[in-house]
């Protein structure tokens, strides 16, 4: 049975928090950086590369529709954010 909560979630959880309290010396952050990015752009990628577009059709346009705008509206509120906010 596998467990309740993945260990990557807690390890996540974990670090976020220290980095949150400024438990994580600067020069470490730094040198972690590209690390990060990394890892997270082949989450993305992978989650992108589990999606079966045949079963996601099968259950239906009006689910796929949604998704999409789902999708669209998602990027649309990064966008004003990236935009609007300062740097």
């Amino acid at each position: 049975r596998p467990p309740l909560v993945p260990g990557f979630v807690l390890g996540f959880l974990l670090l976020a928090g220290a980095n949150s309290f400024g438990l994580v010396p600067m020069a470490l952050r730094d040198l972690l950086e590209p690390v990060v990015r990394a890892c997270l752009l082949m989450a993305i990628g992978a989650v992108g590369l589990r999606t079966d577009l045949r079963g996601l059709m099968s259950v239906g346009i009006t689910a796929a529709l949604m998704l999409l705008a789902e999708t669209v509206l998602l990027f649309l509120v990064i966008l004003a954010a990236a935009i609007c906010l300062p740097q």
